[in-house]
């Protein structure tokens, strides 16, 4: 007999089992009824297939940016991967870094209209 049960019999003291776990599917049930408090109610679809909203704002990034703000911004960043003197985290760079950076802030990056 083991240490461990020789110890139950002598204090009489049967241990508990542990409660099975809760299954995937039961965690997932529980997830999906909770409410969200601050989330809104889902939108219905358009009863129209085919249907589509125009967007409501344009959001301009590198993938959609100009291609001479892409090109300055390239010429810019190249510049601070080789150039010992720039570090552009503490805003330190060199007379040649100044100006890129510079032309690199004031280049739109949307097309021209």
């Amino acid at each position: 007999m083991s240490l461990l049960a020789g110890l139950i019999e002598r204090v009489g003291v049967m241990p508990r089992p542990d409660p099975p776990a809760p299954s995937i599917e039961q965690h997932a049930a529980d997830y999906a009824n909770q409410a969200a408090p601050d989330c809104p109610e889902p939108v219905a679809e358009h009863a129209e297939p085919g249907h589509h909203e125009e967007p409501r704002h344009f959001i301009c990034t590198a993938a959609t940016a100009s291609p001479d703000w892409c090109q300055i911004r390239d010429q810019y960043i190249n510049h601070l991967m080789s150039c010992r003197a720039c570090h552009a985290p503490t805003n330190r760079y060199c007379a040649n870094g100044v100006d890129l950076r510079q032309h690199y802030e004031q280049t739109p990056m949307e097309h021209a209209q």
